[in-house]
C-alpha cells in the first residue's frame, strides 16, 4: 500500500510526481526530508547484498554509520522507492533496506502461505545475517505490520517500532473484506487503478489509470494476491502490547484513508508516540519532515 514501480524509471520518479507532488489543493504536508551527507553514500549507491532464508533469495542494501535501523516497504514497493526515507536517515544511522519477499529483486511466491509471518522471520534473518543483536525498525504500510509483528514476537531483537501508515484493521476479517474487492480486480485483470484511487482519495481517473498501466509491469501479479491474501495474518492481536524494552512511534497523514486505523491503534497502545501530520497522503508520510524527525528521535532515545 504505497508506490509502485521499479528503479527510477516512470514507474518510480512518475509516482512521486504524480502522488508525491500532486495532492488536494488544501494540503499543507511536507514532503521533502533532507538529505544525509554525501560523504556516508547514500542508498542508490550501496551494491545490492542478497541472503537466502529457506527458499526466498532476499535483496538488501545498506548506507552510513551508528544505530541500525532496518527499513520495511508497503505493498509493491521495493529499496529503490524507500530512498527517500533511508538517505534522510543514513547521515546520523546505519540504515538497511530489504526487499521483502514478493517484491523488488528478492524472490516471488504465488502460494499465500509464503507471505504473512514468514516475512517476520526474514527480518530476523537479516539481523541474524549482519551481527545485529538489536535494530531499529521502520516500516511503511505493510511494512508497519511487518515491524509491529516482528517486535511482538522478537521484543528482545527490537529497541524500536516505527508504525508509518499501517493497515491496522481490527482482525483479519475486516482486513479481508476492506481488500478483496483490489484482490479481485487484480484477479480480473483490471490491475490497481481501483486501489491507487481509494488509497489516494480524489486521484483523477485518468492519471490512475496511466500509472497503473506503468506500475503492474514492474510488479508480479501472482505475488501481489498472494502477499495481500496472506495480509491478515499480520493484523495485531487484540489487547498485545509491546514491552517497555521498544518504543513505539505511530504516524500518519490526515489525507490517507487508513488513518483512522492509526488513530485506533494509538489509542489502544497509549504509550506509543504519535504524529499526525495535516494533509499528508498515504505515499507523502513516509518521508515527510515531520515523519523523518519523529523516527530520528525515537531512535536516539533508545540508543
Amino acid at each position: 500500500m504505497t508506490r509502485l514501480g521499479s528503479g527510477r524509471t516512470l514507474a518510480g520518479v512518475g509516482l512521486f510526481l504524480l502522488l508525491g507532488l500532486w495532492a488536494p489543493a488544501t494540503s499543507t504536508a511536507q514532503v521533502t526530508a533532507p538529505a544525509a551527507p554525501a560523504a556516508l553514500g547514500t542508498i542508490a549507491q550501496a551494491p545490492d547484498q542478497f541472503f537466502t532464508r529457506g527458499e526466498a533469495r532476499l535483496r538488501y542494501r545498506e548506507a552510513g554509520r551508528g544505530q541500525p535501523v532496518v527499513l520495511l516497504h508497503g505493498w509493491t514497493q521495493r529499496i529503490e522507492l524507500m530512498e527517500d526515507l533511508a538517505d534522510s536517515l543514513s547521515g546520523r544511522f546505519r540504515v538497511i533496506v530489504l526487499d521483502e519477499r514478493g517484491f523488488g529483486e528478492s524472490t516471488k511466491f504465488s502460494d499465500p502461505k509464503r507471505y504473512g509471518q514468514a516475512m517476520v522471520e526474514d527480518v530476523i534473518g537479516l539481523l541474524d545475517r549482519l551481527r545485529i543483536r538489536r535494530a531499529h525498525l521502520v516500516g511503511h504500510s505493510m511494512g508497519a505490520l511487518v515491524a509491529a509483528q516482528t517486535a511482538l514476537r522478537h521484543p528482545g531483537r527490537v529497541a524500536s517500532a516505527s508504525l508509518v501508515a499501517g493497515p491496522f484493521m481490527s482482525d483479519s476479517v475486516a482486513f479481508g473484506r476492506m481488500t478483496q474487492p483490489f484482490v479481485q480486480a487484480l484477479e480480473r485483470g483490471d490491475g490497481l487503478t481501483e486501489f491507487l484511487k481509494w488509497i489516494f482519495p480524489g486521484l483523477p481517473d485518468s492519471v490512475a489509470a496511466a500509472f497503473n498501466a506503468q506500475a503492474m509491469p514492474g510488479n508480479d501479479l501472482g505475488s501481489l494476491i498472494a502477499s495481500m491474501r496472506s495480509m491478515g495474518g499480520l493484523m495485531l492481536p487484540a489487547g498485545k502490547h509491546l514491552g517497555r524494552s521498544t518504543a513505539v512511534l505511530i504516524a500518519v497523514g490526515t489525507a490517507d484513508p487508513l488513518q483512522p486505523q492509526s488513530q485506533a491503534l494509538k489509542g489502544a497502545w497509549p504509550e506509543a508516540q504519535y504524529v499526525e501530520v495535516p494533509g499528508a497522503n498515504h505515499d507523502q508520510i513516509r518521508a515527510n519532515g515531520a515523519t523523518v524527525a519523529a523516527i530520528r528521535r525515537i531512535v536516539q532515545q533508545r540508543q
